[in-house]
């Protein structure tokens, strides 16, 4: 199987499992299926002479859930470290063109407060487009 259907199917697993009456019904019914295979496989062992082989079914089918399951939540939570980096930078460079600001009201002259002030909102507006591209840069008509 390749990535993305491992992908594919822990998200899938993880969607399935966000609330928690979700997750115990999921878990039953991982329980059942489960047993099922243990089932079937023991009665096609049992006729072949296969002893054991319904443990390794069943080991394989458990294996397969909870290595999607494990992967999707790394995944998540890969992403979730990202944003938080994200959200982190932005703050520190926000602050510091904040702080710019908060000082230039002690300058001497106007002129100087003004540039002071036009920089900052500069630094601020490149920090927001590199950190969260997706943004519009330009408002729509009307705004």
């Amino acid at each position: 199987m390749g990535a993305g259907v491992w992908y594919e199917l822990g998200q899938r697993l993880v969607e399935l499992t966000d609330a928690p009456l979700k997750r115990t019904v999921f878990s039953l019914a991982i329980a059942i299926v489960a047993a099922l295979i243990s089932v079937l496989v023991r009665t096609a062992s049992d006729r072949s002479g296969h002893e054991g082989l319904d443990a390794v079914a069943v080991g394989v089918f458990v294996f397969i859930v909870s290595y999607a399951e494990v992967r999707a939540v790394n995944a998540r939570r890969q992403r979730l470290l990202r944003e938080v980096s994200k959200i982190a930078e932005l703050n520190h460079q926000v602050r510091n063109a904040l702080q710019s600001i908060r000082y230039a009201a002690h300058l001497g002259t106007e002129a100087k407060y003004v540039e002071v002030i036009e920089d900052s909102v500069k630094r601020i507006d490149v920090v927001l487009k590199d950190l969260f591209p997706i943004v519009v840069e330009h408002p729509p008509n009307g705004v």
